[in-house]
């Protein structure tokens, strides 16, 4: 498959919180799966990462108090 435009692939805020919602709404999934699935979507929407360097993250590699997040390595 040929992606000629990011525009196809990505979604905007405002569906990324839809996506959210409905994770919020699965009843299949435990409190704690859901809390991780709504924080990856939100985590890749805001930050733009990819899903390798997302999967990768460890808790030193994000600084709240700087806003930022570092990605030293991919997943894979």
């Amino acid at each position: 498959m040929k992606i000629n435009s990011r525009k196809h692939i990505s979604y905007s805020w405002e569906q990324t919180l839809r996506v959210v919602e409905q994770v919020q709404a699965m009843e299949t999934l435990g409190a704690v799966r859901r809390e991780q699935y709504q924080t990856l979507f939100l985590v890749a929407a805001a930050s733009g990462l990819r899903i390798g360097e997302l999967l990768a993250l460890h808790n030193d590699d994000i600084d709240f108090e700087n806003g930022t997040i570092r990605v030293d390595k991919v997943g894979g």
